[in-house]
């Protein structure tokens, strides 16, 4: 069953979010955000707050910025919200989503 799910939900466009505690790929602690499939420049694309960084060239495009980084930055809450923010962005623009302004 495992398998099967995952083949339908990599089979569309998908933009994900999270918490990651860390394994032997990623040795440490770290909010992520990532992207099926790759989309041409994502890599290139800015990420915020300083210090967040892409992974990688894969099939699935992986942003992470770690928890040692958010807890140390001056507003940890503003930080985790810039870095999804900023996920995002470079992801919709890389995809050509049509994006509405929200006020």
């Amino acid at each position: 069953v495992h398998g099967k799910v995952f083949q339908q939900t990599y089979s569309h466009e998908m933009f994900t979010i999270g918490f990651w505690v860390g394994d032997d790929y990623l040795p440490e602690p770290v909010f992520y955000i990532q992207a099926n499939p790759d989309y041409p420049g994502l890599s290139k694309s800015p990420l915020l707050p300083t210090g967040a960084k892409w992974l990688g060239e894969s099939e699935s495009m992986m942003g992470v910025f770690t928890y040692e980084q958010c807890v140390e930055s001056p507003n940890p809450k503003q930080a985790i919200v810039e870095f999804f923010q900023s996920g995002y962005a470079a992801i919709s623009n890389a995809a050509n989503w049509i994006v509405e302004e929200i006020s």
